[in-house]
C-alpha cells in the first residue's frame, strides 16, 4: 500500500472487477503484510514507523482505479479485526 516505498511497489492484476475482493492484512510489530484474493502484494518492515506509531487506526480508502475504467461504486462487507498478542 501507500507505506511501501515507490521503488518496491509491483503492479498486479489480482482485483476482480464487478466481484467482491478478499483482502487480508497482518500487522505484527514492524511488519505489515497484505494479500488480495489470496495473493501476497506487500511485505513491509518499517522499524522507524513502529517507533513513532506503535498503535494506530485502520482506514479503508480507494486511491484510484485503472485509467479508462469506471465509474466505480465501492463497498465493504464482512470486516473482521482482532488483536494479535506477541509471544
Amino acid at each position: 500500500g501507500w507505506m511501501t516505498p515507490t521503488d518496491k511497489r509491483k503492479p498486479h492484476k489480482h482485483f476482480e472487477d464487478g466481484e467482491w475482493n478478499k483482502y487480508r492484512v497482518l500487522a505484527e510489530g514492524a511488519r505489515i503484510q497484505t494479500w488480495i484474493n489470496g495473493k501476497q502484494v506487500s511485505d513491509l518492515v518499517d522499524e522507524e514507523k513502529l517507533k513513532s506509531h506503535p498503535k494506530g487506526f485502520i482506514g479503508l480508502q480507494v486511491h484510484g482505479i485503472r485509467k479508462g475504467s469506471g465509474p466505480y461504486s465501492v463497498a465493504w462487507r464482512n470486516l473482521k479485526a482482532r488483536e494479535i498478542h506477541s509471544k
